[in-house]
């Protein structure tokens, strides 16, 4: 009896084990990969942004050096679609794209020989392609994301030639949001609530990771060490709950960080 209850045990936790093997594996992610493509006269093609319905943003290195890359837009449903079938020909950088499948980037025209003009633009699949404009009437403009509710941010120069973070809305238009007494300023990420994760240039030239509220005010996120006094900091990301990431760098070594209003400044190596 005890040898056929033994080997009842031992068969069931083999049969056990089997099981939780099988259910370990069924349970495992499975993916997929797609060639994206890479058009005639290009050299490669590389991802730049990727959204929650699975389109994918991105540009291929061509060997017109007049051109320079040519964006593209792919899904499951359209496959790739090259940039000039989506905007007018001219030299064209994409940036981001929402979960909406707008996408922002920069349009540039030639005004001279080796020089152009950048304005930032949105695109949706609706309406095509509208310009940003400028802080300045022909001004640069340069758009670096986008929120779900389409609104971007970025750098446009004003009048005096220093970068200003600027929001854009569709109801509002193009807003500097430059700090008060700051030499300069980089908007680089939106999140849904308006706050934007960026860059101030202070008057002594030093940079500085800062979060801009939707009201305008701005505050300083800090910097992690410095060597003989120098550091700067740039937030590049912030979550819809206002938490930060970015880089603070010493000038010896670069420091990636997270920050929240409970928590502060913390070094992610740390």
């Amino acid at each position: 009896m005890l040898r056929i209850t033994q080997s009842l045990t031992a068969r069931f936790t083999a049969l056990l084990g089997l099981t939780l093997a099988a259910t370990a594996w069924a349970a495992a992610p499975t993916y997929r990969v797609t060639d994206l493509g890479v058009p005639q006269g290009a050299t490669s093609t590389q991802p730049a942004a990727l959204n929650n319905a699975g389109e994918v943003l991105g540009y291929a290195s061509l060997f017109d050096q007049k051109v320079g890359i040519q964006p593209f837009l792919w899904s499951a449903a359209n496959g790739t679609r090259w940039w000039d079938t989506l905007l007018t020909r001219g030299r064209n950088e994409v940036s981001a794209l929402n979960n909406r499948g707008r996408v922002v980037g920069n349009h540039q025209v030639q005004d001279g020989p080796g020089s152009f003009v950048s304005q930032a633009f949105v695109w949706t699949e609706t309406y095509g392609v509208r310009l940003l404009g400028g802080l300045v009437p022909d001004g640069n403009s340069f758009g670096y994301a986008i929120n779900d509710r389409a609104q971007v941010v970025g750098m446009a120069l004003a009048a005096d030639g220093a970068p200003h973070l600027f929001v854009w809305s569709g109801s509002q238009g193009m807003v500097d949001r430059n700090p008060a007494g700051a030499r300069g300023s980089y908007g680089y990420a939106i999140n849904l609530f308006g706050q934007v994760a960026g860059m101030v240039v202070l008057t002594d030239g030093r940079q500085r990771a800062i979060i801009v509220e939707p009201q305008g005010h701005s505050t300083r996120l800090g910097c992690i060490g410095a060597d003989n006094g120098v550091c700067y900091s740039r937030a590049l990301g912030i979550n819809d709950r206002g938490e930060v990431v970015g880089v603070s760098d010493t000038g010896a070594r670069s420091h990636g960080f997270i920050w929240s209003a409970e928590a502060g400044m913390r070094d992610i190596a740390a």
